[in-house]
């Protein structure tokens, strides 16, 4: 399959798991080139104001502010919306909608991407913010990395990364195989207890392995770019480029 192709591929996925969830926060969007289903129940939050936005089979609850009282009613079956899904619900005090797009969207305050851009209409006002669970960006397949430190790698070396849901990171260095954990709580990435192999390379991939490995040790953050490559940061100049 062509990259065209397995852009439109994912995309149609997404749209169809629309049908049924998200979870989130608020931001700027990017488009999304490998974003995975979005599972019910979700969470949706936004910034300016703090909102927060409960969706499950059986009910909507939007909690439009702080100290604002939450409005709820029940779900009621999503209809189309351009490149998205939109709930429209009867609500005490008003018409309650919400709409989810196939963007992934990035926390306008902490940074940190989610699956979806997610609206949410009431009382006369428009909310924007994102949806999804971040970490569902990383998990499935592995990817390949492409780039340690704007370096490059070496020709026809392999190396890769693949997030598991159980919390365990494995792939290849360059040369030994490697596990280890990974957390991502609501601003940060962390990657832990790295464990390679013992087998011995060529000096180059001795070396890509060993800068490979110590970057991982130091990611703090996570960016998809708009082609949809996974970009991990540390806190200062250093990052790790990869694709599926």
């Amino acid at each position: 399959m062509t990259a065209g192709g397995s852009m439109r591929a994912a995309l149609v996925t997404l749209a169809a798991a629309l049908g049924g969830g998200l979870a989130g926060e608020p931001g700027r969007t990017i488009e999304a080139a490998q974003a995975p289903p979005l599972p019910l129940p979700f969470v949706a939050r936004g910034n300016e104001p703090c909102w927060r936005l409960d969706l499950d089979a059986r009910r909507i609850r939007f909690v439009p502010g702080l100290e604002a009282a939450p409005v709820e009613a029940p779900t009621p079956v999503p209809r189309p919306a351009g490149a998205g899904r939109r709930w429209e619900a009867a609500a005490p005090g008003g018409r309650l909608a919400v709409v989810a797009t196939q963007r992934v969207c990035q926390d306008t305050m902490a940074g940190m991407p989610h699956p979806a851009t997610v609206t949410v209409e009431w009382a006369g006002r428009r909310y924007e913010g994102c949806g999804g669970e971040p970490a569902s960006l990383l998990r499935g397949p592995e990817w390949i990395v492409e780039d340690v430190d704007r370096g490059g790698v070496i020709d026809r070396s392999r190396a890769t990364i693949a997030f598991g849901a159980d919390g365990r990171v494995s792939g290849r260095a360059s040369c030994n195989d490697y596990t280890g954990r990974w957390t991502l709580d609501g601003e940060s990435l962390r990657i832990v207890e790295l464990a390679p192999g013992a087998r011995a390379c060529a000096p180059a991939l001795m070396n890509q392995e060993a800068r490979l490995l110590e970057r991982l040790r130091t990611v703090r953050r996570f960016e998809l770019a708009p082609d949809g490559a996974l970009v991990l940061r540390d806190d200062g100049a250093g990052r790790v480029l990869a694709r599926r």
